[in-house]
């Protein structure tokens, strides 16, 4: 299943500011008949739609639980499994209260297309979602039944959960990493506190076996859930990984419920791209490969250049531009003569600030340049230096889901003659042009004077293969 396939789902990032979401995800007593009725007892077979089951464990006792099977499924194309976790105003037993809210609704209003056999098991009242717990274990057996019910393909097997659900989700790629390809914890936190597994051994367990996170969180909600966040995602930067986390700032908002990231998760159809552009296999073939943080000054600096142009790079690895050059010259450049190819990863924070351009020069001057701007302030593009000839315009989707006020993840490969980019999960440009194959291993990164605002963080770099 290609990204295209995902057009049913293009909602973009609707709800970085503005209007609570909450409501949107809450289904009418219409909907819900509509899947209560979709329901098939606790037959087996082909019928798609939400679907009832029951499991009954070695004990004899009986857990409800629900799957979705897609309307459209391909001859002959094993599908892929979506393990769905509740938050805690699910917990129950009867099998049905959990569907209704969050991962639900989205993929109710988009059931004829959504391409993922999904399970939702339930957590019983008392229990957590922890991979020791009972609602952590019980979701290991109906991941494995599922798969075998519906000849899942066991190479894309993907966790998402909400607030509880999300912290579930933590323990369970903590201890179990190499059972999926790929993970999205939303409105959760790890925690840890009481468990044999630490938050820097998960962060270790999670970056050895390559699992791609996208970690979804709001600013505004717990602040001891929000520096858990992000301390993950820094143990797992030290780590070599590469994840991207989603800060949304509902402090922008008094309207907005500052628990739900889940708006933005899952009405966003890049979340579903990423999902399905991992496997394990893939995972697989990335052991070992591990990107470096760029950090300190040295490591960012043009010979000729003094350090009073206005850069600075702190030992985290956050750019800043500090003041206006006299030259009109603002940029900082890195260089790595060694890689002819390699995976670029960064984040970006727009302030007053609306664009930025990044420079790509190749031996012979055929220099290209991608420009990455705010939708509000211009197209962007990919341009070739000399001429000013536009290679590409930027996907308008992708354009859309760049906000002001939050950190925005930016993700560059250049391999060969191919520039890909990426901005928040979905695909900003792809494209191949013969400049790029005579490409120094140089980029980098130049700001006009009113752009002087923007910051930059987290850049990491690994070679491609």
């Amino acid at each position: 299943m290609n990204r295209r396939s995902l057009a049913w789902c293009a909602f973009g990032f609707l709800c970085f500011v503005g209007a609570n979401a909450a409501a949107g995800m809450l289904l009418f007593p219409a909907e819900r008949a509509a899947i209560r009725n979709n329901y098939d007892g606790f037959t087996k077979g082909g019928r798609p739609g939400f679907l009832r089951r029951s499991y009954f464990d070695d004990g004899g006792g009986e857990h409800r639980y629900v799957v979705f099977v897609p309307y459209r499924l391909q001859a002959g194309i094993k599908p892929p499994l979506l393990v769905f976790l509740h938050g805690n105003s699910g917990n129950g037993d009867e099998g049905i209260q959990h569907i209704y809210e969050c991962l639900g609704p989205p993929m109710w209003e988009t059931r004829d297309a959504f391409p993922f056999v999904v399970v939702f098991p339930q957590c019983v009242k008392g229990s957590t979602w922890g991979a020791d717990d009972i609602a952590g274990k019980l979701t290991l057996a109906l991941m494995e039944k599922t798969q075998r019910d519906y000849n899942t393909d066991p190479g894309r097997v993907y966790l998402t959960g909400v607030s509880s659900g999300g912290t579930g989700v933590w323990s369970l790629v903590s201890m179990y990493p190499q059972l999926f390809a790929a993970a999205a914890p939303v409105s959760g936190a790890p925690d840890f506190e009481g468990s044999a597994i630490g938050l820097e051994d998960s962060a270790k367990r999670i970056a050895d076996a390559q699992l791609p996170i996208w970690d979804f969180y709001v600013r505004g909600d717990s602040e001891r859930g929000l520096e858990a966040n992000r301390r993950m995602q820094i143990q797992l930067l030290k780590r070599g990984a590469s994840p991207l986390m989603t800060e949304i700032d509902g402090t922008l908002s008094d309207v907005w419920w500052k628990h739900n990231a889940w708006g933005v998760a899952y009405r966003n159809h890049a979340t579903y791209s990423w999902l399905l552009s991992h496997s394990r296999s893939g995972n697989a073939a990335n052991k070992g490969r591990l990107f470096k943080m760029i950090v300190g000054r040295e490591e960012f600096s043009e010979p000729n250049r003094s350090a009073e142009e206005g850069w600075s790079v702190d030992e985290a690895g956050n750019l800043h531009f500090d003041n206006t050059t006299a030259n009109g010259r603002p940029g900082v450049m890195f260089y790595d003569t060694t890689f002819r190819g390699y995976e670029l990863h960064f984040e970006v924070r727009y302030e007053a600030g609306r664009q930025f351009e990044l420079l790509f020069p190749s031996r012979d001057g055929d220099n290209i340049v991608i420009k990455i701007a705010l939708p509000e302030s211009g197209s962007g593009g990919v341009y070739d230096v000399a001429t000013q000839e536009c290679l590409q315009m930027p996907s308008p989707t992708a354009q859309r889901a760049i906000f002001q006020r939050i950190w925005n993840d930016v993700r560059i490969r250049i391999d060969g003659n191919h520039l890909l980019a990426e901005v928040n999960g979905s695909k900003l440009h792809d494209l191949r042009h013969d400049g790029l194959l005579n490409h120094t291993g140089t980029f980098s990164i130049k700001v006009q004077p009113q752009d002087a605002s923007l910051q930059w963080r987290h850049f990491r770099l690994r070679e491609v293969e």
